[in-house]
C-alpha cells in the first residue's frame, strides 16, 4: 500500500538529531536580535537548508489557527 510505502521512507529521515550547542539562559546576549543572528550563522555554517524559512502561526476571531511559511527578507 502507498501509506506504508510513505511510512516507511518518513521514518528513515533524521529528525533533531543534533549535537545541539549548548546555550546558558544566564549568558543570553540583552537584545534577542543578536541571538537570532547567533542561530541563523549557526545554521549556515551546518548547511541547514532555507534557514531563513519559518512558519508564522494565528488565531483568528473564532480561535481556528492558520499557519503559513515566510521566507525572512529583513529584520527591523
Amino acid at each position: 500500500m502507498m501509506s506504508d510505502q510513505a511510512e516507511e521512507l518518513l521514518h528513515q529521515l533524521n529528525s533533531l538529531s543534533g549535537p545541539f550547542p549548548a546555550w546558558n539562559l544566564e549568558q543570553l546576549p540583552g537584545r534577542p536580535g543578536e541571538l537570532f543572528l547567533d542561530w541563523l550563522r549557526l545554521a549556515m555554517e551546518n548547511n541547514v537548508k532555507e534557514p531563513h524559512a519559518m512558519t508564522l502561526a494565528t488565531v483568528d476571531q473564532h480561535g481556528y489557527p492558520e499557519a503559513r511559511v515566510l521566507i525572512l527578507k529583513a529584520i527591523m
